[in-house]
């Protein structure tokens, strides 16, 4: 009877400790909005991240998450961030609303302009799941000639964050919505999937370990009035609405401490009739050969990712996109001559504290193919709406050299030169093979473009401000230089409940 005692005072014992365990686990996670990708939060993290002895996220995945950030083992840098965020709730359940009401002036060659803003920002939190909707109105949309919203009323407005998060642990998550994302360097818009382009719709699901992460996405692009040089889904000549779709998976894996690697592929696909097709909403499917195999027509794309820093030292990051590689040969016809390969390369180095303490600077280099995101049938080029789903521009190249001062949390100014030539090739065009291959393809554009940022924030109010020149040319002579200003002046007003 005595043993059985001990027995069951030892099993209650481990019971207890199991219970404990299970109770630290639950409450160390907290499903948390993304981070969104604004730009001088970014290169802040960019900085701190580099400064680790262990790198705490998948570097080139954003956006990431606020659970993620607060994950790193500089406390007062997680701290500092999570105070800026616009609006929060940390772990606990509750309505978080953020106001922003402000005024902005912008100012080019051609026109000024001058209109109130405001950003709505707020989201609730329920158990394991979060909501987020993030919405900006200003009459200043209708200024930006990417913009794809109304612009025909006295304000326009645009929903850039409207998604649900699902996750019960740090390993696993689903999403449904829109937000923002870039699969490359930080800071950069990627070559494969950026945060250029308005958010759209997807849905989807990320999976991560200690090493390795695994992402998945499937959502609906515009409509778009299609034409087929080919003719295979729409007559030679003739125009027809078409359908689009696009599914992305992504690998992310940490080699080591201090390295990181990563491949992503991805189908865009579309007709007049086209539904969602089974094989490319497979999440583990290879796109390629269901596109040989079950002749689904598709733009099939890939993209390679390496990351390599040196704590304090230095960043070295590489973004490698395939849209396509003529590796089909046929005997006596060299097919790259016929068919050019269409790809992008970019690299870049960043140094913390180069020439001063808190401070980042870099140096970029990105090279656009002339046909690169562009395919036979203008509804399968690299497109949402009026940008470009990667990169902005194609037939590109440039050389930009960056740095950044943190005079503290509260406030940062960036200066930027870019050096840059690109070839008259719009996004919205289609192949062109058999023409000149030279690069980029003429007539050959050739611009400077300096800019100066400052980002300030004092209590409540948030002031942004940016100036840009650049000098334009073609041939020998200078054709066009442009000046440009921009000033936004917000006050914060957060309201927040739990929830009973």
């Amino acid at each position: 009877m005595a043993g059985g005692v001990k027995l069951s005072r030892i099993g209650i014992k481990y019971l207890m400790i199991i219970l404990l365990v299970n109770i630290g686990v639950t409450t160390s996670f907290a499903v948390s909005r993304y981070a969104s990708i604004d730009r001088p939060r970014y290169l802040y993290l960019e900085y701190q991240l580099i400064m680790q002895n262990e790198m705490p996220v998948f570097v080139m995945n954003q956006p990431y998450t606020e659970f993620e950030i607060s994950q790193n083992k500089t406390n007062d840098f997680a701290k500092k961030l999570l105070s800026n965020q616009a609006a929060r709730i940390n772990s606990g359940e509750g309505i978080s609303i953020l106001i922003n009401p402000g005024w902005q002036f912008g100012h080019n060659n051609t026109q000024t302009n001058s209109y109130p803003t405001t950003l709505l920002d707020g989201y609730f939190k329920i158990d394991n799941l979060i909501g987020v909707n993030r919405i900006y109105a200003s009459k200043m949309l209708a200024s930006d000639p990417g913009f794809h919203g109304d612009k025909s009323k006295w304000t326009s407005v645009n929903m850039f964050d409207a998604y649900m998060r699902y996750a019960s642990s740090s390993h696993i998550s689903f999403f449904a919505g829109r937000t923002a994302r870039n699969y490359g360097i930080p800071n950069e818009y990627s070559l494969f999937l950026s945060n250029n382009p308005y958010p759209y719709d997807h849905f989807g699901l990320s999976a991560s370990g200690d090493r390795i992460q695994f992402s998945w996405y499937f959502g609906r692009l515009n409509d778009m009035q299609g034409t087929d040089a080919k003719g295979l889904t729409i007559p030679i000549g003739e125009t027809e609405v078409t359908h689009r779709y696009l599914a992305f998976q992504r690998l992310d894996w940490k080699v080591g401490k201090q390295f990181q690697f990563g491949l992503s592929e991805a189908t865009l696909y579309g007709s007049p009739n086209q539904s969602p097709v089974a094989a490319y909403m497979n999440p583990l499917n290879f796109y390629y050969l269901s596109q040989r195999n079950q002749q689904i027509q598709m733009n099939g794309s890939w993209q390679i990712n390496v990351f390599y820093y040196v704590p304090r030292k230095l960043a070295f990051y590489i973004d490698f996109y395939i849209d396509d590689l003529i590796i089909n040969n046929e005997d006596g016809v060299v097919a790259r001559d016929i068919h050019p390969d269409r790809l992008a390369v970019m690299s870049k180095l960043s140094f913390p504290d180069l020439y001063l303490p808190q401070t980042l600077s870099s140096l970029r280099y990105v090279r656009v193919w002339n046909e690169t995101y562009v395919t036979w049938r203008n509804y399968e080029n690299w497109v949402y709406y009026n940008k470009g789903l990667g990169f902005p521009e194609r037939s590109y190249e440039g050389l930009k050299l960056e740095s950044s001062y943190f005079g503290g949390e509260k406030w940062q100014t960036t200066l930027s030169c870019e050096v840059w030539r690109k070839g008259n090739k719009p996004l919205f065009s289609l192949v062109e093979d058999g023409e000149d291959s030279t690069f980029p393809s003429s007539p050959v554009t050739r611009g400077l473009t300096s800019t100066g940022k400052l980002h300030f924030l004092y209590k409540h109010l948030m002031l942004d401000m940016h100036i840009s020149y650049e000098i334009l040319a073609t041939g020998e002579d200078v054709n066009d230089t442009n000046i440009g200003f921009r000033l936004g002046l917000n006050y914060r007003l957060k309201m927040s409940s739990p929830l009973q």
